[in-house]
């Protein structure tokens, strides 16, 4: 949670992977009036449940993250999501109806795709106006499946330092394409759905929120397509060469000013903290039969009650698209304790 007019944000990986469970969690938050603006990861199923949807709406969800991995049947099927893109289109119908906005989250770049993969996958997410999206890159790691077999194919770029296992750079070379075609052509749509023209449609609609993501958006897409370009000649520079190639340890794009980016983060941090404490003193005085106990906020006094919130920070990674104007820092709602 990021203080007063910001947003609250389930850290949850699949915050629905239990209904009953973030049922009751919606329920104690609207019977305790604790409904700020909050974000949450599911998958699409939690489309399907009307109770939920009304839930999610009374307690004033604003954004679901949604992982709907492809839009290609046969990548569905590989990565065993027992889903149908007719599944993914009526999800995002459905959550729409229910005033909740749509972060579709889409990996390319497995053994069935092609490119034109990305460029299909982008025609959808504009053709059922979802609001913000990510494309990122089929990332193998040690351990799952996908790499186990990329390693026995001997799939996997050579030279490819672990600072590129971030889902924005191709460090595999998939089936049906080329390792410079998924990276110019991943980074390409998300220069396209993160155009000017997108900002400017949602403004004309009125929607400046989104219109500020777009633009943010806008921005962010051109910093990763200069990294993407970048990568893009270390990758072609590999496909003439049979043993590894060296490339320099992957370098966000330029930041700020040292001088700035500390005063900046001093801020945040202090900021941070305040408000953590302020949203637990609020929680443990309404917690108790409902009703607000009197007393003015002390950062002292609510430190005792930050047990209410399990709190972590998160950065997103500069390039990455997977928050995009969205509260860095993330919290858990935990239950509050009644009296007896």
């Amino acid at each position: 949670w990021n203080g007063p007019g910001g947003v609250l944000f389930f850290a949850d990986d699949i915050f629905n992977l239990k209904p009953a469970r973030m049922k009751a969690i919606l329920r104690g938050m609207i019977a305790r009036g604790l409904t700020p603006p909050w974000v949450g990861q599911v998958r699409h199923e939690a489309s399907r449940d009307d109770e939920l949807l009304d839930l999610m709406r009374r307690s004033n969800c604003v954004r679901l993250f949604v992982g709907f991995e492809s839009i290609n049947p046969e990548t569905l099927a590989h990565f065993n999501k027992h889903e149908s893109v007719a599944d993914v289109a009526e999800a995002i119908r459905r959550f729409h109806a229910a005033d909740v906005k749509v972060h579709g989250m889409f990996v390319l770049g497995s053994d069935q795709d092609t490119e034109q993969t990305v460029w299909q996958t982008l025609a959808f997410t504009q053709e059922h106006d979802i609001d913000t999206m990510q494309f990122n890159v089929l990332t193998p790691l040690p351990g799952s499946r996908d790499y186990d077999a990329m390693v026995r194919r001997k799939a996997l770029i050579p030279g490819a330092s672990w600072t590129l296992f971030d889902g924005n750079h191709v460090v595999h070379r998939p089936a049906r394409m080329s390792t410079v075609s998924l990276q110019t052509a991943t980074a390409g749509a998300m220069k396209r759905f993160y155009s000017l023209r997108a900002a400017a449609t949602r403004l004309v609609k009125g929607d400046l929120l989104e219109a500020g993501v777009r633009l943010h958006g806008y921005f962010l897409a051109r910093r990763f397509a200069r990294e993407s370009r970048r990568h893009a000649k270390w990758l072609a520079e590999c496909a003439t060469h049979t043993g590894a190639v060296a490339r320099p340890v992957f370098r966000d794009a330029r930041p700020l000013s040292p001088g700035i980016l500390t005063r900046a983060r001093r801020f945040a941090g202090a900021r941070h903290q305040l408000n953590v404490a302020r949203f637990a003193h609020m929680a443990a005085r309404i917690s108790h039969k409902g009703k607000a106990s009197s007393g003015r906020f002390r950062p002292q006094a609510a430190s005792s009650a930050v047990g209410v919130l399990d709190v972590s920070s998160r950065y997103a990674s500069g390039t990455s698209l997977v928050r995009p104007c969205l509260a860095n820092k993330t919290a858990t709602l935990a239950r509050t304790p009644r009296s007896s």
